[in-house]
């Protein structure tokens, strides 16, 4: 019931609660294609597949005060190219981000628990080992901290410096 991208241009944080309970109430619990095709071949039946859990989950509604948590960064990046005998290039560079240090709440990397997942599977009651929605009470578990190698968005203020050789 949805376009790839839809999220925040056709279906907002407001009315996310009704496009849930209409996939809820249109979508889950049916076979998906595979399983249509399975139904289709007799090798199973809609009730066998649903007693198997192998049907379309049931999303959970969206926890209260919760949506993900905006991105604030800024990054910047300087490089110098030097040009010898019109073949060689060495360009080093400094990169900074984050560079005014703004705390940043869940990673694109790791969603807070229970949001968009299959009511069954993942609670949003904040159990042990999940996440606790994006409500500003919970937030610092989820603050984001550097991760491993160079690619940590939105952690704490990070320098890079590199080196590149064109020839």
């Amino acid at each position: 019931g949805s376009s790839i991208g839809e999220f925040r241009s056709g279906t907002s944080v407001t009315n996310l609660d009704a496009f849930i309970s209409s996939y809820n109430t249109n979508v889950a619990g049916h076979p998906t294609p595979a399983g249509s095709a399975l139904i289709t071949n007799g090798l199973f039946t809609q009730s066998q597949l649903l007693l198997l859990g192998a049907v379309t989950p049931a999303l959970a509604n969206v926890p209260a005060n919760s949506g993900p948590a905006w991105l604030k960064t800024v990054d910047v990046r300087l490089s110098w190219p030097y040009v010898f005998k019109e073949r060689f290039t060495i360009e080093p560079s400094v990169s900074a981000f984050n560079i005014f240090n703004s705390a940043n709440f869940d990673s694109l990397m790791n969603p807070s628990a229970g949001i968009l997942r299959p009511a069954t599977t993942f609670p949003t009651n904040g159990s042990l080992g999940l996440g606790c929605g994006t409500a500003s009470s919970c937030q610092s578990a989820n603050r984001i901290g550097p991760g491993s190698g160079v690619f940590s968005l939105g952690s704490a203020r990070q320098l890079e410096f590199g080196v590149r050789l064109t020839f």
